[in-house]
């Protein structure tokens, strides 16, 4: 069974479409923007570890202590066999 043909319902699924379509419009935007913060925050991070420099704590690589992923740590105690 269909619809009646109804000035009213027509004008309101014309606006239900239309919100739609700018919703889409604005997710594929708030994504594209997203996207570009995390490409800047990658590039100013390898920069600033590039400099020397911890991005998380802002010390010197050799001086932090567990941020950058240049630190040579020991064995992990999780894959040494139990005695």
């Amino acid at each position: 069974m269909t619809l009646p043909v109804d000035p009213r319902l027509a004008k309101l699924q014309i606006l239900y479409e239309r919100a739609t379509a700018e919703r889409k419009v604005t997710l594929d935007a708030d994504q594209e923007a997203r996207r570009k913060e995390y490409d800047a925050r990658r590039d100013l991070h390898n920069y600033i570890r590039e400099l020397g420099y911890c991005p998380h704590c802002e010390l010197p690589l050799s001086e932090c202590k567990g941020h950058s992923q240049f630190i040579q740590r020991g064995p992990d105690r999780r894959q040494q066999p139990r005695s």
